[in-house]
């Protein structure tokens, strides 16, 4: 196996010393190896890769969404693929909104 590349020997150097692997910036305390700027700019392209808009309304750490802004008139097999989360979630949201719905009755 040959040697890691200067450009590898760099970025995990940067990383050991808690900067940045891309610009050397301080590293952020949400990231183990990017700053703000480029931990934001790869939350935004993993959010593009896997289909997921960048206008929904995420909560807490990025990995709940706002049900409410949820459009309940299609299937959830739709809505699981726009927002990027499990079709069990989904069905188990909307069990819970028509339990809701119901008791208010």
């Amino acid at each position: 196996m040959s040697e890691p590349s200067k450009q590898i020997k760099y970025q995990r150097r940067m990383v050991e010393e808690g900067r940045c692997k891309i610009c050397g910036k301080p590293r952020s305390d949400n990231s183990k190896q990017f700053c703000d700027r480029h931990l934001r700019l790869s939350r935004e392209y993993a959010r593009r890769r896997l289909g997921i808009p960048i206008d929904i309304p995420l909560m807490g750490k990025g990995r709940r969404f706002k049900w409410d802004s949820v459009d309940w008139k299609l299937t959830n097999k739709m809505i699981a693929k726009n927002l990027g989360c499990t079709y069990n979630s989904v069905v188990y949201q909307r069990k819970k909104r028509i339990d809701a719905e119901a008791s208010t009755l």
